[in-house]
């Protein structure tokens, strides 16, 4: 999705399938509440939730009980 709102929508429909064992999820712009919305659809259908972000939201809240920074890592490349 394009808009910052359709893929936290795509995401959160995603964990409320029965058919998804994991969500992994590119929201840059994510804030707190929204990723507390997340991470509760994700403890409530038992999903496993991976939520990436940009190295700035470092600083920012996050319910997450683990985070990791990945460094070393000039561009992504999808293929």
């Amino acid at each position: 999705a394009d808009k910052p709102a359709a893929r936290l929508w795509a995401a959160e429909q995603a964990l409320r399938c029965a058919e998804v064992a994991a969500v992994l999820a590119w929201l840059p712009q994510a804030r707190s509440p929204e990723l507390r919305r997340l991470h509760l659809a994700a403890h409530q259908q038992r999903r496993l939730l991976f939520v990436m972000r940009t190295l700035q939201a470092r600083h920012e809240a996050s319910p997450a009980r683990l985070r990791l920074q990945l460094d070393g890592v000039d561009e992504l490349r999808v293929h």
